[in-house]
This record gives C-alpha cells, sequence and structure tokens, in this order.
C-alpha cells in the first residue's frame, strides 16, 4: 500500500472489497501486505501508518521501500514460505489421495 496516501487503511480495504468482488476466490488467496514508499515518510509516520495498516489487515504488515531497497528480502523470504507452505499442502494431498492417484494401468 502506498505509504504516502492519507489513509491506508481505507485504501487497503478498497483493494479488499474489489478483490471479493471479481470472485473466483481470489479474494482468499494468502496476501502479503506491505507499506511502500517508507523512505519518502519520517521513522514516527511510518510506525503510525504501519499500525493503521496492520490494524486493518487484522495481522503486522511489512515495510517497504522500492527506493532504498528496505524490507525487500523480508518480503521475499515471506513469499518463499508462502510458496513452500503450498507446495507442501499440495503434496500432502497427492500422498493422501493415495491409490486414486493417476497410473498407466487405471
Amino acid at each position: 500500500m502506498d505509504g504516502t496516501s492519507d489513509d491506508v487503511a481505507a485504501n487497503y480495504r478498497t483493494v479488499r472489497q474489489e478483490l471479493e468482488e471479481y470472485g473466483h476466490g481470489i479474494g482468499s488467496k494468502p496476501e502479503i501486505v506491505a507499506l511502500n514508499k517508507s523512505d519518502a515518510m519520517s521513522s514516527d509516520v511510518v510506525a503510525k501508518k504501519l499500525q493503521q495498516l496492520s490494524t486493518a489487515v487484522g495481522a503486522k504488515a511489512m515495510i517497504l521501500s522500492a527506493i532504498s531497497g528496505e524490507g525487500v528480502e523480508p518480503i521475499l523470504r515471506a513469499l518463499r514460505d508462502q510458496i513452500a507452505d503450498k507446495i507442501e499442502q499440495n503434496t500432502d494431498a497427492v500422498v493422501a489421495a493415495g491409490s486414486a492417484a493417476w497410473s498407466p494401468e487405471n
């Protein structure tokens, strides 16, 4: 979310509403939410807006600056972790299916 906007929480809610309205289950997908443009704000403003955004999200939002690179590595790690979790879930589902899995004899 653009940290320089006046109301990051309202902006987040707008994006969430649009995702839900789009349908097709996109609104229920995992998300990583970040407050962007942290380089353009004082640390006090970043802290205040990060708290507002985290409250709206219901989880801890991350800090990001594309210019300074702040927060890029933690966000990449969070993405990696979400992907790894999804791979593990899919693998578990295939193993649980057991004999129902496709084979040339079926």
